[in-house]
């Protein structure tokens, strides 16, 4: 049998853990994990590196992403690499801020249970389970919720923090360029190209190319602007 189709596969792994099997996790981290650990220690620089090994961000990581992040099934390992990458990466330029933030704010954050919510990116269905033709409006949104949660993390992180400080605290763009140590016209420039390249995301999610939304998410210099 295929390494794909395996009941060991990454997606059948993903499933398992979006259905509720917490060992699949374990068994997912282990799978990729030489991969991830070579990705990691390549990129921490030596003050990333003093508050913590490459194991204390792996695994910081596969709770980031996995556990309270979007939730995803893929069928390609090489797309789900590619994913976490991004991420990863994206996590070394945020500085760890955002993931310490979390671990401080675990639990705040609901799940929502239903199987609308796994984000199937290759476009397949489920095995064995017949999708139904007309989604009720509920299942559709929480779909969307879900598409803008992954999207928003593969962006990069300067442009990401001001589309939150502006939606979700409604700060102005002066407050945000003091937040982040710019001026509010590049406060302002973040803001704008972060919701362009949103967008990109988005639409190349919506059409299950993982690889074009990958490449549109881009990790931009955080000296920019």
């Amino acid at each position: 049998m295929p390494e794909s189709e395996g009941e060991h596969s990454t997606r059948a792994l993903l499933e398992q853990f979006h259905a509720g099997d917490p060992s699949a996790l374990a068994r997912l981290m282990q799978l990729h994990y030489p991969w991830l650990r070579e990705q990691v220690h390549r990129k921490l620089n030596t003050n990333l590196r003093r508050d913590g090994d490459t194991n204390d961000y792996l695994n910081t990581l596969a709770v980031n992403v996995l556990e309270r992040g979007p939730r995803f099934v893929v069928s390609d390992e090489q797309h789900f690499r590619r994913l976490l990458l991004v991420m990863v990466r994206n996590v070394l330029a945020d500085g760890g801020r955002r993931l310490h933030a979390k671990k401080r704010d675990v639990g705040r954050e609901r799940r929502l249970p239903t199987q609308a919510t796994v984000l199937y990116l290759d476009g397949d269905p489920p095995r064995g389970v017949r999708q139904p033709p007309a989604p009720d409006d509920q299942a559709i949104q929480a779909e969307h919720c879900e598409l803008a949660r992954l999207a928003m993390e593969l962006i990069p992180p300067a442009e990401r923090r001001v589309i939150e400080m502006q939606q979700n605290e409604d700060l102005t763009f002066a407050a945000i360029g003091e937040r982040e140590g710019v001026t509010a016209e590049a406060a302002r420039k973040r803001f704008h190209n972060g919701l362009r390249r949103l967008r990109l995301v988005l639409d190349h999610l919506r059409r299950h190319d993982t690889m074009m939304a990958i490449r549109k998410a881009g990790l931009r210099d955080e000296r920019e602007g």
